[in-house]
């Protein structure tokens, strides 16, 4: 299969998209035919991408970053012959990755008679908060459904810029402090952070304080389908927050949009409170690695290896 190009619509586009849409399930039985999508593609207010195998159209995005629900993936369609095969959870990611850069939640509405996609949002952390009887057509419920990282205004995730780099290191320092029982000196420093960015990227989350504080930092690097996710670090005052899940989950959405199938990490096997916290995001171990500077070694130790497989399969 050609690789998935998920990128926004030109104008010579739209047309084709709301052909898409106009002869696809919800929209058939929610009788919103082209002119009505169409429209919906040509609101000035609204972010629309499409998405393509080659040069096929087999997928489209419609996402509203105003209003109340500010958030709001308004529409997602993949190609009725295309479904099945992962597309509407790679869309979803991408979906994720360019809302949750800016606002803590996602919301999205699935019709009550399109269960099959319901239960594909449920399964990638999604929760209904509300049903809207007759919202669309007589006799047909809408559910409002939320996938959070946080109340509102409350942080932001982003790709890092050199700025950043002094931030990361002093999150990172002292965040890894609780290793200086087996590991001595410091984690990281400028350099090292340098030489990261030449094989990967960094994201940051920062509290929407005024002036911005960074309170967390992770490493993502993608190559032949697998990602890698290191030097996770959450400032000790912002532990608890749910920090570190909020970066992780913004490494995976940067994964599957990169069309990864697995993500790794690797964790020092004395820093036993961390397997808890890898397995219930779904890692599981698969070996065991030295420890590349043994010299800072105080103690006996190695890392154990973990992998998530990406699920990139889906009804959607």
């Amino acid at each position: 299969m050609a690789s998935l190009s998920i990128r926004p619509l030109a104008a010579t586009e739209l047309e084709a998209c709301a052909n898409l849409m106009a002869a696809s399930e919800p929209w058939v039985t929610l009788q919103r035919d082209f002119e009505a999508c169409l429209g919906l593609l040509q609101e000035p207010s609204r972010e629309c991408y499409g998405a393509w195998l080659g040069e096929q159209l087999v997928g489209v995005l419609v996402l509203n970053l105003q209003g109340a629900l500010v958030g709001y993936l308004q529409a997602i369609c993949i190609a009725p012959e295309r479904r099945g095969q992962g597309l509407g959870t790679a869309l979803i990611a991408f979906a994720e990755e360019r809302i949750l850069r800016d606002h803590p939640n996602v919301f999205l509405c699935v019709s009550a008679f399109n269960q099959a996609a319901r239960r594909l949002y449920e399964r990638l952390g999604y929760h209904t908060i509300g049903e809207l009887t007759d919202y669309i057509l007589p006799g047909h419920s809408e559910f409002l459904l939320r996938k959070t990282r946080g109340p509102i205004d409350a942080y932001r995730v982003r790709a890092a810029t050199p700025a950043d780099i002094p931030d990361i290191v002093s999150v990172t320092n002292r965040a890894y402090a609780v290793e200086r029982f087996c590991i001595q000196g410091l984690r990281t420093n400028p350099d090292d952070i340098q030489a990261h960015l030449q094989t990967g990227h960094f994201l940051v989350i920062e509290e929407t304080t005024r002036p911005p504080r960074l309170q967390g930092s992770v490493f993502v690097s993608t190559t032949e389908g697998r990602g890698y996710l290191g030097l996770l670090a959450v400032a000790p005052e912002a532990q608890g927050k749910g920090f570190a899940k909020a970066l992780v989950s913004a490494v995976e959405a940067r994964c599957l949009r990169a069309g990864c199938h697995s993500l790794k990490l690797s964790v020092v096997n004395l820093r036993t409170e961390l397997f808890p916290f890898y397995s219930g995001l779904g890692f599981t171990p698969t070996g065991i690695l030295p420890f590349p500077a043994p010299e800072k070694v105080i103690l006996p130790l190695h890392l154990v290896a973990m992998t998530k497989s990406l699920d990139t399969t889906g009804a959607l």
